[in-house]
């Protein structure tokens, strides 16, 4: 029966926003906008549980509140009829909210001993924000048959919100983990080779750091903390790149079809703070896509492969309760589509 685990977690969430922008066109090439937008909300959480993996029975109420208030700026310059540059600068924001309790057991001060955190985990977690500077520029060539996308930017990250996963008992806690600063350059181009044919390709390299010590994520036996100054945030591949094609048909009497085609390459990352975790080290994977389509009149028919090649790379390798878990990308998926434009 189900006597082993209860939780009902009830969340009621209020939000207000205020937003406005404004753009001032110093020239017919060259333009500025500003924008701000205040914002509150409040989370109230209840939450029951009950029988043996839950503690219980308990209950709890956790009632938080956020005011912020975000702004942005950005200015663009049509250096040619061809290219534009373009520079922004804004701030984000994400909402925290309320931790499912967490019962007190031996696995769970085991966990935490082993994290080397003190007490229990928090019963909340505060809202993180961010900078974010980016630059960059839009282009096209040759008869506008090329463009070209090119950015680079800076992103100073404050009060990160992190999950902490407790492997022996299997349950898990956010909190605020300090603060990252990333830095990256994305590219993006798009050929027409000939009326028919279309090719893209992009990429990107990013270089996601924590920007100090970090105590909330635990300590290692020699005393350091787990995620220091300088170690690379969890779950964001260093650099990554994608490779598409489509080529149409088309017909004056059955309308246009097309086939296309796209790789995408992500690159390695880390999925913990911590060198012994199973999950550490996170490899580098290659998926295919495929798809073929028809228009008739109103309607759109569309087969498609996801996954083409079923890689069955082993992307994550989490421990759960002491055994480590093997997560695959979703196995070769072929499928269709129909849709009528009214």
């Amino acid at each position: 029966g189900d006597s082993f685990y209860y939780s009902a977690r009830h969340y009621e969430d209020k939000q207000s926003a205020l937003f406005g922008e404004l753009t001032y066109n110093a020239s017919a090439a060259l333009r500025a906008t500003i924008g701000l937008r205040a914002l509150r909300a409040s989370q109230h959480f209840t939450r029951e549980g009950n029988y043996y993996y839950a503690g219980g029975p308990v209950t709890a109420l956790v009632d938080t509140n956020a005011n912020a208030v975000t702004p942005r700026a950005t200015v663009s310059w049509d250096m040619s009829p061809t290219t534009t540059l373009f520079s922004n600068i804004s701030k984000g924001f994400r909402l925290g909210g309320a931790n499912r309790p967490i019962p007190p057991s031996a696995l769970v001060a085991q966990d935490m001993a082993n994290l080397g955190l003190a007490g229990s985990p928090p019963a909340s977690y505060k809202s993180d924000s961010l900078w974010s500077y980016e630059i960059g520029s839009k282009s096209r060539f040759l008869d506008n048959r090329l463009s070209l996308n090119l950015s680079a930017y800076r992103i100073d990250w404050k009060n990160i919100q992190q999950d902490v996963y407790l492997p022996l008992s299997a349950f898990d806690f956010e909190t605020n983990a300090g603060n990252a600063k990333i830095d990256g350059l994305e590219l993006e181009g798009r050929m027409r080779v000939t009326d028919a044919l279309t090719i893209s390709t992009g990429g990107s390299l990013t270089h996601a750091v924590f920007a100090q010590d970090v105590s909330a994520l635990g300590f290692r036996a020699d005393g350091s903390t787990n995620a220091r100054a300088g170690d690379p945030i969890q779950g964001v591949p260093r650099c990554s790149a994608r490779l598409g094609f489509e080529y149409r048909f088309y017909s004056m009497n059955l309308g246009s079809a097309y086939v296309r085609g796209s790789d995408q390459w992500t690159g390695p990352s880390h999925g913990s703070v911590d060198p012994t975790s199973t999950d550490y080290l996170r490899p580098s994977y290659l998926t295919a896509d495929a798809s073929a389509g028809m228009s008739l009149d109103r309607w759109e028919l569309t087969i498609f492969v996801k996954n083409l090649t079923n890689n069955h790379t082993v992307i994550q390798q989490p421990s759960i309760q002491s055994l480590t878990e093997a997560y695959y990308m979703r196995p070769r998926t072929i499928g269709a589509t129909a849709s009528y434009e009214f």
